[in-house]
């Protein structure tokens, strides 16, 4: 019988793709870039290149948030500017622009009665925190662990310690829910927790670490009661 839950905010309990384009077009027309399709998807590519250095501990966090924006420029051949400040922008607006994955609510509501529930999220404090306030989520969740405050990232044994050291939760019977193999997948088998692995665009799996794969959030409902 489960009786915690830990999930991951972007891509899962958030549609992040939406939130992710409506601010970083935002973001760019501060700088007169217009991003076209093209462009965005050479944004995409270079910004996935450096988070996954992140998870793989190649990279810190302040490398991750400000170097994407200098490749992408360099890429582009355009001047470059003060990164700092441009992602100081670009947090702030993910934390507005939000848009909720289909059915969280009834999900969480559902669940909230009979299970501990908690956010694991690699995000930034200041854009997640503005994201679970704007969509309500929080009030299902008992806590929030961002690796950006514990000092430590999906999918290092260390941020799953701290957040078992904090929730005192058993991995026997805790559910991990993330969209994410390199991150979420691999963290909780690393920890042993059960895998629910959400996958609405049905992307293929070349790991071992998935228990669970589904593309409705509805679904967890009947695998915490397993």
């Amino acid at each position: 019988m489960y009786k915690t839950i830990l999930w991951d905010v972007d891509a899962t309990l958030l549609n992040f793709e939406k939130s992710e384009d409506v601010s970083l077009k935002q973001l760019f027309a501060r700088y007169d870039v217009i991003l076209d399709e093209e462009k965005m998807a050479l944004y995409k590519k270079i910004n996935r290149s450096y988070w996954n250095g992140l998870e793989q501990g190649i990279y810190d966090r302040h490398t991750v948030l400000t170097q994407r924006f200098d490749d992408f420029f360099d890429a582009i051949k355009h001047p470059r500017v003060n990164t700092d400040e441009m992602n100081d922008f670009y947090q702030l607006a993910l934390g507005t622009n939000v848009f909720e994955e289909n059915y969280v609510h009834e999900t969480l509501q559902a669940l909230e009665t009979h299970y501990d529930q908690y956010v694991v999220s690699n995000g930034t404090h200041i854009a997640q925190i503005h994201k679970l306030e704007k969509s309500d989520l929080m009030k299902y969740m008992k806590d929030l662990f961002i690796s950006e405050d514990l000092g430590y990232d999906k999918p290092s044994k260390e941020f799953f310690k701290q957040v078992q050291q904090a929730t005192h939760y058993d991995p026997k019977t805790t559910l991990i829910v993330g969209d994410s193999l390199s991150s979420d997948m691999q963290g909780g088998r690393q920890a042993g927790i059960t895998t629910i692995w959400y996958n609405p665009h049905h992307q293929k799996n070349n790991t071992s670490y998935v228990d669970y794969e589904i593309d409705d959030l509805r679904d967890v409902i009947t695998i915490a009661k397993s």
